[in-house]
């Protein structure tokens, strides 16, 4: 009974998705506060400025910058016994909570702590539809990227409702935004996350198929969201927004932005590969000028779940016409990302017309999304195994050291895929061992280590959910 409830529930918040809704307006904290979030930051008051950009009002958030304005006029005004008597500001002192219990209840409790019911807090949280999987520490909010780790593990717990709330909340973002937005913060507006919700969706209708036929419409608007090319109606040859244009007329895709930066968030982070070699060219980082193999193989994914969507609501012209664009795709592929002689995957600077020398962790995309050969697929196995594997997971650049949660997971769904299964337990062997050993000496695990010395890991501030995630499902599966 239950279920029928949820999902007759969450059958009409998608069908009413395409009707005109009235939502309310989000601003960052520098557009809603105005002078005040001026004064607080040439006062320097917070070591830790996101607190301030975090902080709720405790009135009408409408009424306070003008009672400050009045305020401040007073003598003896004290701007900094204004912000604690009118805000409730988050402490984000910890990076890292730690913990007396073993590994696996850290795991288990951690995990489950992370739930978040949606709240409209006055200030730059935007509340969500459903239940979410806060970051933990000064990440208290959602991310698109790691929802998709929570539902995988959500479901490998058997809780294939709270999965489809997760689920949920990337789709009410396409219905109030028309994309899905890196995090539910007014400053992460204008920011696309890395494009999961293919993956995300299909891992939720494995397990309740009756989500498929309704997922295709907000879908069709996302993935819409990174194929338009501007104003232009016939783009040129180039790039437009997040479409380039080929010599040939055909197209593919390169990360693009359009909001703000600031300093939690930028067109680097959206990528997810901050810190890494990728998207190097003329002795600087720019990711405009790259075609990226992961994600143009998620957009391949996109296209192919599209397809069974509307196939499965016996909308064949529309299934016809994704399953066609996945195919001018994967034709594509090889000829801009595949390198035989290597056997393996690069990204490709379309200014230079050169591929990228990188060699890192996206090349499995290709294979976890299905784009590669039988024999592709086995030559990224025999790379990985040969370069990428270490004694405690999988480095995500082979110039660096490191190594995420994420993307191992991401790893050893590929080398399953690719019909590795024991290479994929070998790597989920090592990956639960580092973070066990690592725990067992200092009570917290981290999301990002360093692969060839753990105990130079890097301690700053970092979401944890998806670790958490990736932990839960190998721990249950």
């Amino acid at each position: 009974m239950h279920f029928r409830h949820f999902l007759a529930g969450i059958i009409a918040f998608i069908a009413i998705s395409c009707n005109t809704v009235t939502k309310k307006e989000y601003h960052d904290p520098e557009k809603l506060w105005g002078q005040l979030y001026s004064d607080v930051t040439a006062a320097g008051i917070f070591s830790n400025p996101k607190e301030f950009w975090d902080a709720a009002p405790k009135g009408k958030a409408e009424k306070l910058l003008p009672f400050y304005l009045q305020a401040k006029a007073e003598p003896g005004f004290d701007l900094k016994k204004f912000v604690a008597e009118h805000f409730t500001v988050p402490d984000y002192s910890v990076a890292y909570a730690t913990s007396t219990d073993d590994f696996e209840t850290y795991v288990a409790q951690t995990f489950r702590g992370l739930l978040t019911r949606p709240k409209d807090d006055g200030g730059s949280l935007i509340p969500t539809r459903m239940r979410y999987l806060s970051g933990g520490g000064m990440f208290p909010e959602f991310n698109y990227y790691r929802s998709f780790f929570a539902v995988k593990a959500f479901q490998v717990l058997k809780e294939d409702s709270l999965a489809a709330d997760i689920a949920t909340n990337a789709f009410q973002f396409i219905q109030d935004y028309g994309y899905v937005p890196y995090g539910n913060r007014s400053y992460y507006l204008g920011f696309s996350g890395f494009p999961l919700l293919s993956l995300m969706a299909e891992a939720v209708a494995e397990k309740q198929p009756a989500l498929l036929p309704w997922y295709g419409n907000l879908m069709a608007r996302d993935y819409q969201a990174w194929m338009v090319a501007g104003d232009k109606a016939s783009p040129t040859a180039g790039a437009h927004q997040s479409v380039v244009v080929l010599k040939d007329g055909k197209t593919l895709n390169r990360f693009y932005s359009e909001g703000k930066p600031n300093r939690y968030i930028s067109f680097l982070k959206t990528t997810e590969w901050e810190g890494s070699s990728r998207f190097v060219a003329d002795g600087k980082q720019d990711p405009s000028r790259f075609l990226p193999l992961d994600l143009n193989a998620a957009l391949y994914h996109f296209e192919q779940l599209l397809s069974a969507s509307f196939a499965a609501k016996d909308r064949k012209e529309y299934a016809a016409s994704y399953k066609n664009l996945a195919g001018i795709r994967k034709d594509l592929f090889d000829t801009y990302f595949y390198q035989p002689e290597k056997g393996y995957y690069y990204d490709y600077d379309f200014i230079s017309g050169k591929p990228s020398e990188a060699e890192t962790l996206a090349g499995i995309f290709p294979v976890l999304t299905g784009l590669s050969s039988p024999e592709q697929a086995e030559a990224v196995v025999r790379k990985i195994e040969r370069d990428f594997l270490t004694g405690n997971g999988v480095l995500s650049d082979l110039s660096r050291e490191y190594g995420s949660a994420e993307m191992n997971y991401l790893t050893i769904l590929a080398l399953r895929k690719a019909g590795r299964p024991d290479l994929a337990d070998t790597l989920k062997q090592r990956w639960i061992g580092l973070n066990k050993k690592y725990f067992s000496e200092h009570r917290h695990i981290l999301p990002v280590y360093n692969l060839k010395d753990p105990g130079k890991s890097p301690q700053i501030p970092a979401r944890i959910d998806g670790a958490l995630a990736v932990l839960t499902v190998l721990l249950n599966e």
